[in-house]
């Protein structure tokens, strides 16, 4: 699952706007949501994936895209 949350004046993650199963459709709501303007930069580590977005013109971060898991731990039943 795929959340996006918008800066509400103090936290990045202060406003959850959307939860989106695809990565594509997060990107495609956070266009919308700022009407353009706005640029996405990808982070990836071992175990999180984020997209930031900033503003075109002022480089500011306004919003994040964040995958969050889906579950637990597998467990070995054999």
């Amino acid at each position: 699952m795929w959340q996006f949350w918008t800066w509400n004046g103090r936290y990045i993650q202060g406003n959850l706007i959307s939860t989106h199963r695809k990565k594509e459709l997060a990107i495609r709501r956070a266009e919308k949501e700022f009407d353009g303007g706005i640029t996405f930069t990808e982070e990836v580590s071992k175990r999180e994936q984020r997209i930031w977005i900033d503003e075109s013109d002022s480089k500011n971060p306004v919003g994040i895209i964040v995958r969050t898991g889906t579950g637990g731990a597998s467990v070995s039943t054999g």
